[in-house]
């Protein structure tokens, strides 16, 4: 059976976001006003802020978007595809297909035209690159069906495809790319944005200015926007309240308490979304004591995540037993999990053999709140007998144990996504054939096995919502193959005068309509 997604006008979709926001504060007019620059200051810079396929972090995803754009977006409120610089969308499960149908009359910054050529060679750039590639592991082709229709065929359908595109499907120039070269594309962006960007200096800011020739008509309202890149929590906070920037994004939980307390701040907290912090022990190894399940339940016995979330995040997150939170349609409400319980650990352990516990080692990456999340951990799990050895790793040894390599006899700190699509999560994470390195580190039950292939193949919702319950239930409760712990929220703190700021913003598959901003000052 055939679904597709059609195309609604920019008025209709503006009108909707104007009810959505009904919270946000407008002029006094209720319209918009043009013309002003838009500061925001930023937690670190970008891998690359031109070509896409070298774009993976949040800071990437956030920095390209006043100048690049996608062929499709994830409405959060909705949890649904819509389209963007694609007018329609349509999936076909029964022919393996997907059909995208683009807008006529974009244009790249350079002058030239977004059509299935242009959109046929990034999704190629797209689809063999190391980065994003593993997404298109079922696609079998690409099919320039007329100069504004592109198909792609599948051999094994992929209902996480789609919801991979709203991240992947950034859209540049290719005659760019062809006149200067890939090293020039990833420090310049050749896009269809609101904004072409008119500089780049690393670690110290980011100049880009309206594009005249924007296809959404009367937009933007902004001149220009400016992103400064300061590394320092506290010189962030510090420059932030003395008001050199209108936007704080990428802000720590400790800042973000400091900022309740100011009156002319607004801050913006998704809590659908973030960054779920969990652990993963070696249950691969048949030796590992984590191949034993009570090992591993024990462990999530031992944490009390509630604490935590007050401890670290300063209330700014959420305890976590699943891969969803409760808002979402994949979220399994008879997920009871691991509730606090030290006496019940150590019960465990003893029945597993370790009546005197066991040492091992647990890794973390240094990004933000990790150390002081898991020397607390850590503390939980010493506490009924597991000795977890800390061992920090800087980003690069630490995404090669993720992302490739695995680890041995061990526990990993995993930094997995919490979206209402866990199917991405599931796939990627879980799934034994996955290309990844956390999957060679944990068991795969047959029953999993099962289920998370079935999860991604399925077209129908109502199945997919079924199937995902059951993950839930079989990853983290019954084979307890990981151990949730908490979800970060993202907070962005702005200044009043910031008007049409989306608040489905906070994580790194969201959108911020930069092309509906606008001052109010």
């Amino acid at each position: 059976m055939k679904s597709t997604i059609i195309r609604v006008s920019a008025g209709f979709i503006f009108a909707i976001l104007f009810v959505a926001f009904s919270g946000m504060v407008f002029a006094e007019s209720g319209q918009p006003k043009y013309g002003g620059t838009l500061k925001i200051i930023v937690d670190g810079d970008v891998n690359s802020i031109g070509y896409v396929p070298d774009q993976i972090s949040p800071a990437d995803y956030f920095q390209r978007q006043p100048v690049i754009e996608t062929l499709v977006r994830y409405d959060e409120e909705k949890q649904a595809i819509i389209p963007f610089l694609a007018e329609s969308v349509q999936e076909d499960p029964e022919a393996m297909t997907i059909t995208f149908k683009l807008r006529k009359g974009v244009t790249f910054h350079d002058g030239t035209r977004l059509d299935a050529d242009a959109a046929i060679w990034n999704l190629e750039e797209i689809r063999k690159s190391a980065n994003l590639g593993a997404s298109w592991l079922g696609a079998s082709s690409i099919e320039k069906k007329d100069d504004y229709t592109v198909v792609i065929h599948f051999h094994t359908w992929d209902n996480t495809f789609l919801r991979n595109m709203a991240w992947d499907s950034g859209m540049i120039s290719p005659a760019a790319f062809k006149k200067n070269g890939i090293d020039w594309v990833r420090q310049n962006a050749v896009a269809t944005g609101p904004f072409r960007q008119v500089s780049f200096a690393r670690d110290v800011n980011k100049v880009f200015e309206k594009f005249d020739g924007y296809w959404q008509k009367g937009k933007p309202y902004l001149d220009r926007i400016e992103m400064l890149v300061v590394a320092d929590p506290t010189v962030r906070l510090a420059s932030f309240m003395s008001k050199e920037a209108d936007v704080l994004w990428g802000m720590d939980p400790k800042n973000a308490q400091t900022l309740e307390k100011q009156k002319n701040v607004v801050l913006t907290t998704d809590k659908i979304q973030g960054l779920t912090m969990s652990l993963v022990g070696d249950s691969a190894s048949p030796d590992s004591p984590f191949a034993d399940v009570k090992v591993r339940q024990a462990m999530s016995y031992a944490i009390d995540r509630q604490a935590l979330v007050d401890y670290v995040l300063y209330g700014y997150g959420r305890p976590m037993q699943q891969l969803s939170v409760p808002e979402a349609w994949s979220y399994s409400p008879t997920v009871k999990g691991y509730p606090h319980n030290p006496e019940k650990a150590k019960a465990l352990l003893k029945e597993a053999g370790y009546p005197n516990g066991f040492s091992t080692t647990l890794y973390f990456s240094t990004e933000g709140t990790g150390k002081k999340l898991f020397t607390a951990v850590q503390g939980y799990l010493v506490d009924v007998g597991i000795n977890a050895k800390l061992e920090m790793l800087n980003l690069g040894k630490y995404g090669e144990m993720y992302f490739a390599t695995g680890w041995k006899d061990a526990l990993l700190a995993s930094n997995m996504l919490c979206y209402p699509e866990i199917g991405i999560m599931t796939r990627y994470f879980f799934e034994s054939h996955s290309v990844l390195g956390m999957p060679k580190s944990i068991a795969h039950p047959e029953e999993v096995e099962k289920v998370l292939q079935e999860f991604t193949v399925v077209s129908d919702r109502e199945a997919q919502k079924e199937l995902a319950h059951k993950a839930q239930y079989l990853l983290a409760e019954k084979y307890c193959l990981y151990t949730p712990i908490l979800m970060q929220s993202g907070v962005t703190a702005s200044y009043p005068w910031v008007k049409n700021e989306n608040p489905r913003i906070k994580s790194p598959s969201s959108v911020y309509t930069f092309a509906e901003y606008w001052i109010d000052k």
